[in-house]
């Protein structure tokens, strides 16, 4: 099985882990490009984080030149438009067409390996974020990158995606993905991402210590948060008038039923002001278990503290109060919990 889940990394994700390479080696980059509509005779630019360089369109097509170093991202504009044409620059021939000079969007990119693995990378988060076992499958895949792939500023932007945008790694995972990268490869906006996401994680991420506050139970009492505890506690922030919240919710009781009488709980928190469509809303969804308000929507100090900005929003901690998820899809819960509450 682990054999199966291995090949399944190597050719969806990342196209293969064999240390063949299939492109042709060249000294340096050609980039043959075309517009497939319009009619369009200006410039094309063709820039990166260290580059710029630019060539007058004809007959709808434009030829670039150059050698890079190390493949890194570029874009494409126009004085047409303020859109942007992503492609990764490598020292290989590269053929990419676009739809016209305005809308400037990507149809087909060839002779880009790094292109087509990011791409690839971007496709396998997006269809596979409600998997059970996504988080294990995304440390997984980046573990097998970057042991490949030191070198590669792919391997930096794919460290920084995943450490900002979620909760997969914790801060001490982060900084050891970190130490394995060569960072003179790495571009300064994506370290700058990697290093900002270690100072967070090191705040509230997984691995740290759940910060309680005291807030309002359903009578109207100051209570604290740690006063809910189990072997594997749900905190989860929402409010009545979150329609996200209340089509997840059921989705909670289906877990709650399943699990509670194993180790489960869920501590439910409401950031919203009103009391009447709060305790109204537990009561329609049929929400069995603790319920409080900190009120004050986004600006509770907890909602500052846990850099709420968006609902609903979730976190996972043990009988430690340690947290072990944050944000978790309840296909995801289901896994840890199904592992680990036998």
């Amino acid at each position: 099985m682990k054999y199966l889940h291995y090949l399944m990394l190597c050719s969806l994700l990342f196209i293969g882990c064999s240390n063949k390479e299939t492109k042709e080696i060249t000294d340096g980059y050609h980039i043959e490009g075309s517009f497939i509509t319009g009619n369009y005779s200006g410039y094309i630019f063709l820039n990166t984080p260290y580059t710029k360089d630019s060539i007058l369109v004809k007959n709808n097509r434009f030829f670039f030149d150059g050698k890079t170093d190390f493949p890194i991202q570029g874009w494409l504009t126009t004085t047409n438009s303020t859109n942007l044409a992503w492609l990764y620059l490598e020292n290989s021939n590269i053929e990419i067409k676009l739809t016209n000079p305005e809308a400037l969007h990507v149809i087909t990119v060839k002779g880009s390996e790094s292109y087509i693995k990011k791409t690839r990378f971007e496709n396998f988060i997006n269809n596979h974020y409600n998997d059970a076992n996504f988080y294990d499958a995304v440390k997984d895949s980046l573990t097998i990158f970057i042991k490949k792939n030191p070198n590669h500023s792919l391997s930096g932007k794919f460290l920084g995606q995943i450490a900002s945008q979620s909760w997969i790694l914790s801060a001490k995972e982060v900084a050891n993905f970190k130490k394995q990268l060569d960072t003179t490869k790495q571009t300064g906006s994506d370290l700058f991402v990697i290093n900002q996401a270690i100072k967070k994680l090191n705040t509230y991420g997984i691995g740290n210590q759940f910060k309680d506050f005291d807030i309002y139970n359903l009578d109207g009492k100051i209570v604290s948060t740690n006063t809910v505890n189990a072997p594997y506690l749900l905190v989860d922030f929402w409010a009545s008038w979150c329609v996200p919240c209340r089509k997840q919710n059921p989705e909670w009781v289906k877990l709650y039923q399943e699990f509670h009488t194993k180790g489960f709980n869920i501590l439910s928190i409401s950031i919203e002001d009103g009391i009447d469509t709060w305790k109204k809303g537990i009561e329609k969804d049929h929400l069995e278990w603790n319920h409080l308000r900190s009120g004050e929507e986004f600006d509770s100090p907890l909602a500052q503290y846990y850099q709420l900005y968006s609902i609903p929003y979730n976190i996972v901690i043990d009988k430690n109060r340690k947290v072990i998820g944050v944000n978790v899809e309840p296909k995801q819960l289901k896994y840890l919990l199904e592992k680990s509450l036998h």
